[in-house]
């Protein structure tokens, strides 16, 4: 009977033990949204079709975030800070791997990916939406004994915002292309490139009877400083769509890149000190500093600044003097009145 029951346990254990899963991570919100999904599925009951596109990764655990990055490339990553990935995976609890590769990639990708199996990973998981690298990750896992899985395949765009909003996740814009901002191909060919118009005038600017590219590159460059930085909010989202139609909305062609700085699985957040630099085409954060912080200390402000932040400490720091100072003039002021009338 013992011997009978043991083994009835050892089969139930085995049917709810989960498999094991690496996630492909740029820190991004594409694979940061990948990973919420396995680690924590999200419960949409007015929505049964998103719901059930989900659910089948229930029995799978993310156990490691790996980025695989080309040898002699570890300082150059601009849109990605491996330094804030690493960040990201203490604040998330999770161990990160760091794996070169370099030519032949594909081979080399093979044998990384290989490798990952001898260490028990069953699963190779990308935020990957679209086909932008001629099915580059699915060759690579080919013949591995590693399953690839793209659980954000081809989501139509509102349905990705809603599931990146339900996890209460921030990702900031660390680096736009203004090259793909800046071009519209879908646009006539005389036409403006701030406001679309063929008529060969700018209809946000009524005094001018000509081309205005001067004026539409400075608008332009404006708005890429307005979106550098940025959360990734439904404000944000609307300002891209009204303001740039032409681009796609997840920069899924490379059109900008995000970084996560807070989530619902995140048990501290991150604070960076950036400034923008340029390289070319690309406008991006160049980061100082990474600081992990407690949520609580965070939800205190209205704004990550870093300057509000410490003003907000110098008025404590205020505040606790004066908490300090006001006891013992209570103290003091009885011995004042008995010296006076003594």
């Amino acid at each position: 009977v013992n011997g009978s029951y043991h083994k009835h346990n050892h089969i139930e254990t085995m049917s709810i033990m989960k498999k094991k899963a690496a996630i492909s991570f740029t820190g991004g919100k594409d694979s940061s949204l990948a990973l919420h999904l396995f680690k924590q599925p999200p419960k949409f009951h007015d929505n049964p079709g998103l719901q059930l596109k989900f659910q089948k990764y229930d029995n799978i655990e993310p156990v490691l975030l790996v980025t695989f990055v080309p040898s002699g490339a570890l300082g150059t990553f601009k849109a990605h800070s491996l330094a804030l990935m690493e960040k990201q995976a203490e604040c998330l609890g999770l161990t990160y791997k760091l794996v070169e590769v370099s030519a032949p990639f594909l081979e080399t990708y093979k044998k990384r990916i290989v490798e990952l199996k001898d260490e028990g990973i069953d699963y190779l998981v990308t935020g990957d939406m679209q086909d932008v690298c001629d099915g580059f990750m699915r060759r690579a896992a080919q013949g591995t004994g590693v399953e690839l899985l793209c659980p954000l395949w081809q989501i139509p765009v509102e349905d990705f915002m809603t599931v990146l909003w339900s996890y209460d996740m921030k990702v900031i814009v660390t680096c736009v292309n203004s090259k793909k901002f800046l071009s519209n191909e879908s646009q006539a060919p005389n036409a403006c490139c701030c406001c679309g118009s063929s008529g060969g005038t700018c209809t946000l600017d009524n005094n001018s009877s000509n081309m205005c590219e001067s004026k539409c590159t400075e608008e332009a460059s404006k708005s890429l400083d307005f979106i550098l930085g940025r959360t990734l909010d439904k404000e944000l989202a609307s300002f891209m769509k009204e303001k740039f139609p032409h681009v796609d909305p997840l920069g899924e062609y490379g059109e900008y890149h995000t970084m996560m700085i807070d989530s619902s699985l995140m048990k501290q957040r991150l604070r960076i000190e950036s400034e923008p630099a340029i390289d070319g085409d690309y406008h991006y954060l160049s980061i100082s500093k990474i600081e992990v912080i407690p949520k609580q200390e965070y939800n205190d402000y209205s704004s990550g600044d870093v300057l509000k932040l410490k003003d907000k400490r110098e008025k404590r720091g205020e505040s606790k003097v004066l908490a300090a100072i006001f006891p013992l003039t209570l103290l003091l002021v009885p011995i004042g009145f008995s010296y006076f009338f003594a």
